[in-house]
């Protein structure tokens, strides 16, 4: 007989009988003659720090074949090769520089845009990593930098946190940008602003974004 005895799992012919698993749970095969055993399955968010340092590897490799733009599946690599990576026009007193960086072109705050990515289904959840230098002074990411995510070009919300992931490259610094829930949509952008940025004595310079969704 094989089903559910009771709490207990009981394979046909196998002789064995093990203890049934709980919601959110899978069966694995513990080896021959052995008893089943149950482990409860990894949640996304989990996944979230090994999908950016993939991100990451892309931006590296972005960089050493100078791409524009391009997707993988769920997944956005932008490092503003051209203008036509980000949604310039869109965007609000920001400026794309020759040697692949945006920034403030005029005042103190800018907002840049950032173009559609469309996933494989619907999407609720997304995260990423951010390249920064901080040209002049130390821009506070949180304040003078933010960086938000929608699922449906509709519906913004700012990351949940921003963690220093170390060196990029010269000057460039690695952010990672923690995983966050959006309206549910099949359109993922990004959306950076600035503030209080002034020459000479706060300037940020913003190299690369990539996207998980």
């Amino acid at each position: 007989m094989s089903g559910i005895i009771g709490s207990k799992l009981n394979h046909r012919g196998s002789g064995l009988i093990g203890s049934a698993g709980t919601d959110g749970q899978h069966l694995l095969s513990s080896g021959l003659g052995k008893t089943n055993i149950f482990e409860t399955v990894i949640s996304p968010e989990t996944l979230t720090p090994v999908r950016q340092d993939l991100l990451t590897l892309a931006l590296k490799q972005a960089v050493q074949e100078n791409s524009t733009k391009f997707n993988l599946p769920n997944s956005a690599v932008c490092k503003f090769e051209a203008d036509a990576d980000f949604d310039l026009a869109g965007s609000t007193t920001i400026a794309r520089h020759a040697s692949e960086y945006i920034y403030v072109s005029s005042g103190s705050t800018g907002t840049a845009l950032g173009k559609t990515n469309v996933p494989t289904a619907a999407v609720t959840d997304v995260s990423g990593v951010l390249l920064i230098k901080h040209a002049s002074g130390i821009n506070t990411l949180g304040t003078d930098v933010k960086v938000y995510f929608t699922c449906d070009n509709s519906n913004f919300t700012e990351t949940d946190a921003y963690a220093d992931a170390g060196t990029f490259s010269t000057g460039i610094k690695m952010i990672k940008l923690d995983q966050v829930t959006c309206t549910e949509g099949s359109d993922v952008r990004w959306k950076i602003t600035f503030a209080n940025q002034s020459g000479g004595s706060k300037v940020a310079y913003i190299y690369g974004i990539s996207l998980n969704y």
